[in-house]
């Protein structure tokens, strides 16, 4: 089962380590992306090719707008079955 996920961005340094790449001018290569999530219990990262970072967003998202309704349909169920029992625990003959 995959749990919590989340996209990262990171951006590494050139390598080259001239007068123009260091201190203030410092460049960076294209930005890599990774997903980090749970599979199992256990963390996974993984890396996402660029052009597919903004659908990975989209279906993290779809994923979190999930489990909150799912949370508020298992709140409300609960409630739901609480109040019959209480009424049926008072309907009760003593």
């Amino acid at each position: 089962m995959i749990t919590e996920s989340t996209v990262a961005t990171y951006f590494t340094d050139c390598v080259r380590t001239t007068p123009q790449t260091t201190g203030e001018n410092r460049r960076f290569h294209s930005p890599r992306y990774q997903i980090s999530l749970l599979v199992d219990g256990k963390p996974k990262t993984l890396n996402v090719p660029a052009q597919w970072v903004e659908r990975v967003r989209e279906k993290i998202e779809m994923r979190q707008r999930f489990e909150a309704a799912a949370a508020t349909i298992c709140s409300v169920n609960l409630k739901r079955f609480l109040k019959e029992k209480l009424r049926e625990k008072e309907d009760r003959p003593i």
